[in-house]
């Protein structure tokens, strides 16, 4: 049996979360920039400027029908844009200098069109970015490794669905970690099932694929919030780290 307990000072760390959803800062989690907003006002800000979006990411949107998921799109892909604008080294460029193509795991980051596409280039080689909405939260990350990110808003998961993503083993822990008296009121069953899910789908996104990778294939240590910890996805290696609260669960993956 993995290591499940959970001390007050992870608890206290883990819920840095809040911070990162009452803020418009730019935050850093395992030394990628991570920025969130609201979807409907970010999705707003878009659609008052779609200058800021070439023909090819707009193309993407109108093959959407849902509109919430067209939402989901539009803000996201500008929420990479400010975080890119954001970077030190991108402080001459506007958010329609860079194009994010998202109708795949991880998002395609390309140069503008017109937009000095050399520089753009250059800035954009070697850089990775992965998008993830819930609730009305979008959050974004940049890094320069292959990288996941998944948030996931507090409800209720049916035991078929915990059983889909995770193994024996791993639902022990979830029975061993509610026997813990140090955990908030807050945390249930279904709230520790959120947390194995989202860093199985935060690993399983920075390697290209999402859920429909295989969860199974993701190994854990156990149930980790507030630490770096290393998870295996076959030969592949990532530091993650969960931030959570009663507001819901982030989880970061870096391949490392």
């Amino acid at each position: 049996m993995q290591e499940y307990k959970l001390n007050r000072c992870e608890w206290k760390r883990a819920a840095v979360l809040d911070k990162f959803l009452d803020s418009t800062d730019c935050h850093t989690l395992l030394d990628c920039p991570v920025l969130t907003a609201a979807r409907e006002s970010l999705a707003q800000e878009a659609r008052a400027s779609l200058e800021n979006f070439s023909e090819e990411e707009l193309s993407e949107e109108k093959s959407v029908s849902h509109p919430r998921r067209k939402e989901e799109k539009l803000a996201g892909k500008l929420l990479i844009k400010y975080l890119l604008c954001l970077q030190k080294s991108s402080k001459k460029f506007s958010p329609s200098h860079f194009q994010v193509l998202a109708d795949s795991h991880p998002p395609i980051l390309k140069p503008g069109p017109g937009s000095g596409a050399q520089k753009v280039s250059d800035l954009l080689n070697g850089l990775h970015a992965s998008i993830t909405h819930s609730g009305d939260r979008v959050f974004g990350v940049l890094g320069k490794s292959a990288l996941g990110i998944d948030f996931e808003v507090q409800r209720d998961l049916k035991e078929g669905t915990i059983r889909y993503f995770s193994c024996k083993e791993e639902r022990d822990w979830l029975d061993l970690a509610l026997q813990d008296s140090s955990h908030p009121t807050f945390a249930d069953r279904s709230f520790f099932g959120l947390i194995l899910f989202t860093q199985k789908e935060a690993v399983l996104k920075a390697v290209g694929s999402g859920i429909a990778g295989g969860p199974s294939e993701v190994k854990l240590p156990g149930i980790r919030i507030g630490v770096e910890f290393e998870a295996i996805y076959k030969e592949r290696k990532f530091q993650v780290i969960t931030l959570a609260s009663a507001r819901g669960i982030l989880s970061l993956a870096v391949e490392i």
